[in-house]
Parts: structure tokens; C-alpha cells; sequence
């Protein structure tokens, strides 16, 4: 499980897509709920390796990323980067999903500080 990605990639000029299922059993750990995404936001100019072809069971690859509207596909980056150039701009419009505070996933990994 994933939580809070930001995928970028405003070019595609080497043909590389976000993302790739390299095998069927990736692509079937994704439509089994295995691998998820939750709070995360795909902004790429080409988000997926054969993009219009369905998981193995038929599920819309973009729809399995947005998770039941817990993610988010944008079209390209549009601006979600900030002037440096590698984090996230905090002003951006395109986001428009909040971020999970990971405090209620698993008390037993996350140590409370103060």
C-alpha cells in the first residue's frame, strides 16, 4: 500500500510512462487490492505502459490508481511542483485531495514523538 505519492513527469520524450506493470502478476496484485495507492496524485504526460489496455480482469487501469476518489489522475504536471523543481507546490489548484496523516493506519509501526 502507498500512501501520499506525487508521480511527475512532464515529458515523455524517452517513451517511459509512470507506471508499468512488468508482468500478470503485477497487474493481477493490483486488481486483487494488493497494491494500492491512497492520497496520491499521478500528474504525468503519459501515465501508463499501454494505457487504454484493462487489468487482467478488466478493471480501467486509472480507475484502480484513483482507489474509489482517494487518488488522483491529472492531465500532465500542470503545477504541482514547486519552483525548485522536486517538491510539491502546496498552492497548486490541480490537488485537490488531502493528505493521509498515516496516524491511523498501524499503531504498532509509527512511534508516537512529541
Amino acid at each position: 500500500q502507498y500512501y501520499n505519492a506525487l508521480f511527475v513527469k512532464a515529458e515523455g520524450a524517452n517513451g517511459t510512462d509512470c507506471i508499468e506493470f512488468k508482468d500478470s502478476d503485477a497487474a493481477a496484485n493490483a486488481e486483487a487490492d494488493t497494491l494500492n495507492f491512497h492520497n496520491s496524485v499521478m500528474a504525468c504526460v503519459s501515465n501508463f505502459k499501454s494505457g487504454s489496455d484493462p487489468l487482467p480482469n478488466g478493471e480501467v487501469k486509472e480507475e484502480w490508481f484513483k482507489n474509489a476518489g482517494s487518488s488522483l489522475v491529472l492531465d500532465g504536471a500542470q503545477d504541482v511542483l514547486a519552483a525548485d523543481g522536486f517538491s510539491t507546490n502546496a498552492a497548486s489548484t490541480a490537488i485537490s485531495i488531502q493528505a493521509n496523516d498515516l496516524s491511523a493506519l498501524n499503531d504498532n509501526f509509527f512511534t508516537p514523538v512529541n
